[in-house]
C-alpha cells in the first residue's frame, strides 16, 4: 500500500493539535496548581490574624493573667513582627524616629512606614523582603529596651509561642 501525500499531511496536521491541546491542559494545570497554593496562603494567614485577635480580646480585660499564645506559623514565612500603637498618631512628633532604633528603618522600612503613616496594623508577616501588616486589636509591646516599640520573632516550627498579658485595658505580648 502506498500512501497519498494528503495523508501525510493530515497526519502531520494531528501531531501539532495534539501538542497544542496538550500545552494548554498543562499551561491551565500550572495556573490552577499556583492559585490554588496562594489562597491557602491566603487563608491561613486569616486562620492566623482571626487566632490572635480571639486571644488579645479575650485577655485584654482580665487583669494580670497570663497566656501562652501558641501559633502554627506556615514555614514559608520568616518572621512575625508586633508594634504598639497605643501612642496614637495625633500625639506623634513628625520628626520623630521611626519605633526609637535606626536598625528599624534599615531592616524593617515597610513596618516603619506604616507606623509612622499611623495605618493602625500592629502585626505584620514577614516572608523574605515582602511584608504584610494587619490589626489584631488593642495591643501593646513589652520592650526588650527601653524606647523600641516593636519586636520581631523568627518563625519556629511547627509553633512560634508568644506570652500574652491582660493588663485590663489592652493586651501586652512579648517572646515567650
Amino acid at each position: 500500500m502506498e500512501s497519498k501525500k494528503a495523508q501525510i499531511m493530515g497526519q502531520v496536521f494531528v501531531y501539532i493539535l495534539a501538542l497544542i491541546i496538550f500545552s494548554a491542559v498543562l499551561m491551565y494545570g500550572y495556573n490552577a496548581i499556583k492559585n490554588f497554593s496562594q489562597q491557602s496562603e491566603e487563608i491561613l494567614i486569616t486562620q492566623l490574624t482571626n487566632e490572635i485577635r480571639t486571644s488579645v480580646e479575650k485577655i485584654e480585660s482580665q487583669y494580670g493573667s497570663v497566656e501562652k499564645l501558641k501559633l502554627d506559623v506556615s514555614g514559608s514565612f520568616d518572621k512575625v513582627c508586633f508594634v504598639d500603637t497605643r501612642d496614637g498618631c495625633a500625639n506623634r512628633p513628625h520628626n520623630l524616629d521611626c519605633m526609637g532604633d535606626d536598625l528599624t528603618v534599615e531592616e524593617y522600612p515597610l513596618i516603619c512606614d506604616s507606623w509612622k503613616d499611623c495605618t493602625g496594623e500592629n502585626m505584620f508577616i514577614v516572608e523574605g523582603k515582602s511584608v504584610k501588616g494587619y490589626n489584631i486589636g488593642s495591643l501593646a509591646v513589652k520592650a526588650q529596651q527601653s524606647g523600641e516599640r516593636f519586636f520581631c520573632s523568627n518563625v519556629t516550627l511547627p509553633r512560634t509561642l508568644f506570652r500574652l498579658r491582660g493588663t485590663g485595658e489592652y493586651a501586652e505580648i512579648s517572646p515567650w
